[in-house]
């Protein structure tokens, strides 16, 4: 039998009626985020998100709190944020119970790098996602864009475990000592 290809218009002009199927999803004709999310350029009022896709498609601003609430409604589990570009190294994890905005799942965020640039302390976290400092590692006050020779080069290492699905977290230091380890079990997956 052949098919038949009649546009919308067409059929709606004939009074046929039809019944869209729930299991059809237009899913696959949207972009897919393949590689994750980077973020970058982060200051006080804005940052920069981005990731590649699968093909061409346009970005939108994007508030954080709307970006956790998604993740957070969608289901997704383990979420864990690894940042470069901050010129100094440190481990915070955000609790929805210690925060103003809390409609998000708890989450870690491990932030190192880049190595070989001058190094920076961090800016004072605001309570807007109940950050709790794990550690940090940074210039003294006040001392700032100090050159790698001053040993503030740091980068981290990160394994997951394929038989527990653990996530262990290094941050490292030029030297390659180990200055600060965590490893995170999963939550919600079955081993």
């Amino acid at each position: 039998m052949p098919l038949i290809r009649r546009s919308r218009r067409a059929v709606l002009a004939s009074g046929a009626a039809f019944v869209a199927m729930p299991s059809i999803s237009r899913a696959a004709s949207r972009p897919s985020f393949n590689h994750g999310v980077q973020s970058g350029d982060v200051d006080t009022t804005s940052g920069m998100l981005w990731t590649r896709t699968d093909r061409p498609a346009k970005g939108r601003e994007v508030e954080v709190a709307d970006l956790l609430r998604f993740i957070k409604t969608a289901g997704v589990e383990n979420t864990v944020w690894l940042t470069a570009d901050v010129h100094y190294t440190a481990a915070h994890y955000y609790d929805p119970n210690a925060a103003q905005f809390s409609d998000f799942e708890p989450f870690w965020e491990f932030v190192s790098g880049p190595l070989h640039a001058g190094s920076f302390g961090p800016n004072a976290l605001d309570n807007t996602f109940g950050p709790e400092v794990k550690f940090v590692k940074a210039p003294p006050e006040g001392q700032v864009n100090l050159p790698p020779s001053m040993g503030l080069q740091f980068f981290g290492l990160v394994d997951i475990d394929g038989a527990t699905q653990q996530m262990t977290v290094r941050l490292m230091d030029r030297a390659d000592t180990e200055l600060y380890r965590v490893t995170l079990d999963p939550v919600g997956t079955s081993i």
